[in-house]
């Protein structure tokens, strides 16, 4: 494999030197062999992000079977996601040698399958566990891996939705509609559209509940300075009118009123 040019018998003596030579340099038995078995061995001295990520896995399904606290199974997820760093074995490759090609393709898809599993749940547990920020950067990463699931875009769109940026929610859309033309010449699901249509109704309704309040000053026409609103606030004739009692919802854009007493 590595010296096809070679018979193998001048190809494992090749081996036997390079092997030789990987244990001298790291002072450690790094490498284990068996038999055809030839294997990294984890230690202090050598480390793996394969590794680590299958290590964060196994722990967080041995939390999630032991029913352990959905704060440390989520922990153990982000670490697990936190190893990903590209495809496997990205930028190698061995000269004319397609067993390692298939070895490698085959590798890469199966990580591949269990990053993306993980992730997803990740996903799922961040949203229901209210950290969006979570949920949002999960998504956002899926959405770089199979840029035409619509229901990772809409996930991203209830978020930024759900925390008052419609703008954002808005832009997905447009940016996956103009994906999928490109990509398929075909246009969002119903449930995307569906989805659009209450994110630009929960848009136009806070536009409007935002324009219809009007300032009410209590020392007449005169608008109260910022530096007077402490003084006014701890006045018992006066109350600031919160983003609740005003009926608005959403992003409030340093517009105070006050009600007299």
């Amino acid at each position: 494999m590595f010296w096809p040019e070679l018979e193998e018998k001048r190809g494992r003596a090749n081996l036997r030197i390079i092997l030789s030579e990987c244990r001298n340099l790291l002072n450690t038995e790094c490498i284990l062999t068996q038999d055809e078995m030839i294997q990294l061995n984890p230690s202090d001295v050598l480390q793996s992000d394969i590794w680590n990520f299958q290590s964060f896995v196994e722990e967080a399904k041995a939390c999630k079977k032991a029913g352990g606290p959905t704060s440390v199974y989520v922990d153990w997820l982000s670490r697990a996601v936190s190893c990903s760093r590209g495809e496997f074995l990205d930028g190698f490759s061995l000269p004319d040698c397609p067993d390692f090609d298939d070895w490698q393709f085959e590798t890469e898809q199966m990580f591949t399958a269990i990053f993306t599993r993980t992730l997803e749940e990740l996903m799922s547990e961040s949203q229901s566990g209210e950290r969006p920020d979570l949920a949002l950067s999960c998504a956002q990463k899926l959405i770089l891996m199979d840029p035409v699931r619509e229901d990772y875009y809409r996930i991203i769109m209830s978020l930024h939705s759900d925390n008052g940026d419609f703008s954002s929610a808005i832009s997905q859309y447009d940016i996956l509609t103009r994906i999928l033309k490109r990509e398929l010449d075909a246009g969002p699901e119903g449930a995307t559209t569906e989805l659009i249509k209450k994110i630009k109704g929960k848009q136009k309704k806070n536009e409007n509940a935002g324009s219809k309040i009007s300032p009410v000053h209590p020392s007449g026409s005169k608008p109260i300075k910022m530096k007077n609103i402490l003084i006014a606030a701890s006045d018992s004739h006066f109350s600031l009118l919160t983003p609740e009692k005003m009926n608005v919802y959403g992003p409030i854009h340093m517009s105070v009123s006050w009600e007299i007493h």
